[in-house]
């Protein structure tokens, strides 16, 4: 009998290390969620950063006549991800003057990075204004991202959905070298891990204007950096 009851106790152990390692695969860790969110961020991942200021870039090299109109496709394209987009712009004025420009891009993202393999399509939607301005330019606008994620660890994985949309709040980006110097942005990250649970959370983000800031999310904030 005391044979028979222990072996009863290992085997019920054994299933509930099993049940929570299977658990573990159905749901993605807070860890999981800030590095999902930190690679659709980051310049050198290819992130929605890297959008805004490419879009700056893009635009300081043009001249703006009223009422211009301009499409075309670019490639981003580094040893971590891929970046394409469709890009269009317009420009308006106001008595001749220029106010602002309309910038939407569609495209898709790849990356392959440590843990990460993500494939998104992209949207955006963005007003660039204070265009003569001598330091700055103003981004305000909506980016949007949607695709599968496969997060690898050492000893599991997880595929998983997920979208990522973001709203700028006047982000002023440097027209000397098309850097953010300031403003933040709020943002939401939702999905379902592939025959698991499904995720949501909110953040806002804040930008220092040397190439790093302040996440909040969670009820937590920290810090990325980017090249």
């Amino acid at each position: 009998m005391r044979l028979r009851h222990v072996m009863f106790i290992l085997v019920s152990l054994f299933l509930l290390q099993a049940c929570g390692k299977e658990e573990e695969h159905l749901q993605l860790t807070e860890q999981d969620i800030q590095e999902t969110v930190e690679a659709n961020f980051r310049t050198d991942d290819g992130g929605v950063i890297l959008e805004a200021q490419q879009a700056i870039k893009l635009i300081s090299l043009m001249s703006f006549p009223c009422d211009f109109v301009k499409d075309t496709t670019l490639q981003w394209k580094t040893q971590n991800f891929n970046l394409i987009q469709n890009i269009s712009w317009k420009v308006f004025c106001d008595d001749k003057v220029v106010k602002k420009i309309q910038y939407e891009q569609t495209g898709s993202w790849q990356l392959d990075r440590l843990f990460l393999q993500a494939a998104s399509n992209t949207l955006s939607n963005l007003t660039i204004t204070q265009l003569t301005n001598v330091e700055h330019y103003i981004v305000n606008g909506d980016v949007f991202r949607e695709g599968q994620n496969i997060l690898t660890r050492p000893n599991s994985s997880r595929e998983f959905a997920h979208s990522f949309s973001l709203t700028f709040q006047h982000v002023a980006i440097r027209k000397s070298n098309y850097t953010i110097a300031s403003g933040k942005a709020t943002f939401q990250i939702t999905g379902k891990v592939k025959d698991g649970k499904e995720f949501s959370e909110k953040g806002d983000i804040v930008f220092h204007g040397d190439q790093t800031a302040t996440i909040l999310m969670q009820g937590q904030s920290y810090t990325i950096s980017w090249t």
